[in-house]
């Protein structure tokens, strides 16, 4: 070696420095996924919740709700037009819940800059 070139580090010291910038970027790269998958999660959380609510209200569509509709619309209209009005507002009323949550579960699986 010549006076002007500087020491090189030995090979051991290079794969030293070489395994801590490794872990290094691991952590850093995981700490970075966990902050992203935290924030997705409480984006998605109120989409789940109407389509908790979606579900639920399908279900009272299905099972009493219309029973007591169908009862009260039944002397203005006769009995089989309560039926459908009260089977078609109901079960549009749990459509819509359940597409806006959907949309809302996959704007959630975006990365922040591509939800708009």
């Amino acid at each position: 070696m010549s006076e002007t070139e500087p020491e090189r580090p030995p090979v051991k010291a290079l794969f030293a420095q070489l395994a801590s910038d490794t872990t290094a970027f691991a952590q850093a790269e995981l700490s970075y996924l966990r902050a992203q998958a935290g924030e997705r999660w409480r984006f998605a959380i109120p989409a789940l919740a109407a389509m908790g609510v979606g579900i639920a209200v399908m279900i009272a569509v299905m099972i009493a709700l219309p029973l007591g509709l169908m009862i009260a619309l039944a002397p203005l209209t006769g009995p089989f037009l309560a039926v459908l009005i009260v089977l078609i507002a109901g079960l549009l009323i749990g459509a819509l819940l359940i597409r806006w949550s959907s949309h809302r579960i996959k704007a959630a699986l975006k990365r922040p800059e591509d939800r708009l």
